[in-house]
């Protein structure tokens, strides 16, 4: 299961409840994120191979090259010149969950079949997905995440915050042979 043991990252100042589009220091910048990937490489004794960093502008470039992979986000030129991979998508509640994760959305309701409601989350397939391992998309709102059914690792989030993707996890966990059940039984195999 991918899980993160630590995140560094800039923190926005926050007041009544509301970005004030201020960063508060320290600023975390190029060569505190090489630091950063070099010292949890070290202590966690890894080696380029087994990393992977995200980012999009050049401060973010150092820590890119040391890396064995990279997904810049809608990366700038030099940014994606120097990447391994990328993602072209800007991930957003104005964006397209359906595009972001690659669903087709012309296929409709239909095509989705819900297995599963908790509060405010509907958990569903894409019927266009038979070929894949088994797995459940769950959306609330305008957010949409999937989920491997064999250890329930995140395959794709697109806007639940860290602290919902665990709580959601969790209910999964709970009803994993009924999501398991549902998926054999809609896929056939």
């Amino acid at each position: 299961m991918i899980g993160f043991q630590e995140n560094r990252a800039n923190q926005l100042r926050v007041e009544d409840g509301k970005l004030t589009g201020e960063v508060i220091e320290p600023i975390v910048g190029r060569a505190a994120k090489l630091s950063t990937l070099t010292e949890l490489r070290e202590s966690f004794d890894l080696d380029n191979i087994d990393t992977l960093v995200v980012g999009d502008g050049a401060n973010d470039l150092g820590m890119i090259e040391q890396a064995a992979s990279a997904s810049p986000t809608t990366a700038k030129p030099a940014v994606a010149a120097a990447a391994a991979a990328r993602i072209d998508y800007a991930i957003s509640r104005r964006c397209s969950t359906r595009r972001a994760i690659g669903a087709r959305s012309l296929w409709g309701d239909r095509a989705m079949p819900t297995v599963l409601r908790w509060g405010p989350y509907r958990a569903f397939f894409y019927s266009n997905e038979r070929g894949e391992p088994p797995h459940v998309h769950v959306r609330s709102g305008d957010f949409e995440a999937k989920f491997w059914l064999h250890d329930l690792s995140v395959a794709v989030n697109a806007g639940f915050p860290a602290h919902e993707i665990g709580a959601i996890i969790r209910h999964l966990r709970s009803q994993r042979d009924l999501l398991e059940g549902k998926w054999h039984e809609h896929f056939g195999n």
